[in-house]
């Protein structure tokens, strides 16, 4: 069984799902939780990408690379 039929994504996404698939884009665990969420109305798509700004940031900052940086 499909890891998409699963989670019971709406059609549309699992179309957009199957184009980055032939690319060979995966899409985290993290970011099909927020496909998810949006699909079902939990969450707007602005809220999701906030969520995304968010996490992406924290990374950023904890990065080795830019620990001497002035933030």
């Amino acid at each position: 069984m499909s890891i998409l039929v699963m989670r019971q994504l709406s059609s549309a996404t699992q179309r957009t799902l199957g184009l980055l698939a032939v690319d060979n884009i995966k899409v985290s665990d993290v970011g099909l939780d927020l496909l998810e969420a949006v699909d079902r109305g939990q969450l707007t798509t602005e809220q999701a990408k906030a969520v995304v700004h968010q996490k992406a940031t924290q990374l950023f900052m904890g990065s080795t690379y830019f620990q001497g940086v002035k933030r």
